[in-house]
């Protein structure tokens, strides 16, 4: 039988691995990714009990699983008459792409306007499900969780060292490649797009702070200042580290939603441990975080104090939302189909560019493995 340990070591592998490759976004990577992900779950099925300890995340699960057979559902070509039951909109561009309803019947229509990428994004989401159900599994013991926070907590400094390397110097290649991003010299490790970076930053912003909790409690119980200290320096020392890479990040939402991310979790502290003091350590490793990056020279906090408010009310992303709300009128039942807006298409002129490294083909592999990542703590946080 599998145990927790095999388990756990093999996410903890594929917690670093992950991003080293660009972010998993070429098209080799992305597959190994989605093998080592597959391959948790039938590591899963073969340990004694690891079905019955994913029923913790059966919701969730639950949830992408029935997104993923909507991708399924979306691929094939049915008849033409079946798929104008459930959506007419389909047919008529079929038609009107082809030679007329003769050949249109004869060849079937998808549900899907790019029915191979939504087969891709079905993959990606059973992979997902196999990683988050395999998380709960490993989740359930001190040990496996143990394992699987030394795993993100060692890719989220890799990433931070890294990337403040290429930072300081300017420089935009990762691996020696020269990559052609946008938005100037933000950190980003080895990812293509430093929002992606911001993101799994934040991870380990969340997990520094559970682990500043613990180290609190673990401290009252600890005799003599020096060991206290010991105790509790390294989790503040991590988390103002992480702090201050998500700012040269520059990614807006994600600085306001790590302030509100860290204020919510220190007032779950407050209210379910007599530590009342622990939370206020972060003041000050929070006070050098905010004045060192402010004294940076590029990036830091100057791109969220450049934002005007004319920007905040013309911002591109409300006119993308329109169009969604178009395209869904369009296809009330299946919509234009699984990652089926990473193209122009009928009733939609998205753009997306492989250069700018945050649409189209990095959006795959980042789905398939930020869950992957964030799922190892989330799913164990109730035990922590």
């Amino acid at each position: 039988m599998i145990t927790p340990r095999v388990v756990a070591a093999w996410l903890a592998l594929v917690l670093v691995w992950a991003p080293l490759p660009y972010g998993s976004v070429t098209p080799l990577s992305l597959l190994v990714l989605r093998l080592a992900l597959a391959a948790a779950g039938i590591l899963l099925a073969w340990a004694d009990g690891g079905l019955r300890a994913a029923r913790a995340v059966g919701g969730a699960a639950g949830g992408l699983l029935g997104l993923a057979i909507l991708g399924l559902l979306q691929w094939p070509a049915w008849p033409a008459a079946l798929a104008r039951l459930v959506s007419p909109r389909h047919v008529e561009l079929a038609s009107s792409l082809r030679e007329g309803v003769i050949e249109t019947a004869r060849s079937g229509v998808s549900l899907s306007l790019m029915p191979e990428a939504s087969l891709a994004t079905a993959v990606t989401l059973l992979t997902i499900v196999c990683a988050l159900a395999a998380a709960a599994f490993v989740g359930g013991s001190v040990r496996g969780r143990t394992v699987l926070f030394a795993a993100l907590a060692l890719s989220v400094l890799f990433q931070l060292g890294y990337g403040l390397r290429h930072w300081l110097a300017g420089s935009t290649e990762i691996w020696g490649r020269a990559v052609d991003t946008p938005g100037g010299n933000r950190l980003r490790g080895t990812l293509v797009n430093g929002d992606h970076t911001a993101v799994l930053l934040e991870i380990g912003m969340a997990l520094f702070l559970a682990w500043l909790w613990w180290a609190a409690r673990r401290a009252r119980r600890t005799p003599g200042l020096e060991r206290r200290l010991l105790l509790v320096l390294p989790p503040v020392l991590c988390w103002a580290a992480t702090a201050f890479g998500l700012v040269l990040t520059g990614s807006r939402a994600a600085l306001l939603a790590a302030a509100v991310g860290t204020a919510g979790q220190c007032l779950l502290m407050l209210g379910r441990s007599r530590l009342r003091w622990a939370p206020l350590a972060l003041v000050p490793a929070a006070g050098v975080a905010a004045l060192v990056a402010w004294a940076a020279p590029g990036i830091a906090f100057s791109r969220l104090l450049a934002t005007s408010w004319d920007e905040i009310v013309t911002n591109p992303r409300f006119r993308i939302w329109g169009l969604a709300l178009d395209v869904w009128r369009g296809f009330p039942a299946t919509g234009r189909g699984s990652a089926a807006g990473r193209r122009p298409g009928p009733r939609c002129s998205l753009r997306s560019s492989p250069v700018r490294g945050g649409r189209g083909p990095t959006t795959t592999s980042w789905s398939c493995w930020r869950p992957a990542a964030s799922s190892a703590p989330c799913s164990s946080a109730s035990r922590w």
